[in-house]
């Protein structure tokens, strides 16, 4: 999201064990250490399962310190509002009854908003907005960017109210928000619910009841 990039390495774990779940043959990026060490060496990631795992699960339930993997995907109701971009998921948010399409980030601790949505909404976020910046990280290194920060913004997503505070807007053009897409997705808006289910079999995903923590 930062367009910050590194080179990588390639290698293949022969079999990878989650849960009741065998995984054969799993194509692996290899990084330095230092591209997944963050504020100085205080928060490591050790690895990131990424999409193609993912997605060949069909559906995950993620809670508050759990993952469930239903052995056969259900059939969840509503609204499809997961796609894919290649090797990128993007989920649909509503802003003022308009579906925008996000990247959506699940290791991400904050939702940032990208300069495509300053620029659609730019009169409204003026009015309240200030002057600000933000470092952002990812598996490639750290840049420090221009933003706008905004009191509060409130989407809608699977017929739920999500209530972001603090909002960053980024005011650079990044090589992830270029063309479409609005920002980026990250734990506030999932954590705000005491489950998330993604499932890539009928291509959405949904949230439990609303934490009380978040009304």
């Amino acid at each position: 999201m930062n367009g910050v990039s590194t080179k990588v390495q390639l290698g293949i774990a022969k079999q990878l064990q989650i849960g009741k779940v065998s995984i054969n043959n799993a194509l692996f990026l290899i990084f330095p250490d230092s591209a997944l060490s963050f504020a100085g060496g205080a928060y490591k990631i050790n690895g990131i399962i990424g999409l193609p795992i993912i997605k060949a699960l069909e559906q995950i339930v993620i809670k508050k310190d759990t993952m469930e993997i239903p052995l056969i995907a259900g059939n969840t109701p509503g609204k499809h509002n997961l796609a894919l971009d290649l090797l990128q998921p993007i989920v649909y948010m509503d802003y003022k009854r308009k579906p925008l399409p996000f990247t959506f980030d699940s290791g991400a601790q904050r939702t940032i908003f990208s300069d495509n949505f300053y620029k659609q909404f730019k009169t409204e976020l003026d009015a309240t907005a200030k002057q600000d910046s933000v470092r952002m990280g990812g598996a490639g290194g750290t840049r420090k960017m221009r933003t706008l920060q905004v009191p509060q913004l409130v989407f809608t997503m699977d017929k739920k109210q999500a209530v972001f505070n603090k909002v960053q807007i980024i005011l650079e053009s990044t090589n992830v928000s270029d063309k479409y897409y609005y920002g980026n997705v990250g734990q506030d808006m999932f954590n705000q619910f005491d489950s998330m289910t993604i499932n890539f079999v009928n291509s959405s995903v949904s949230f439990g009841n609303r934490n009380s923590s978040a009304k």
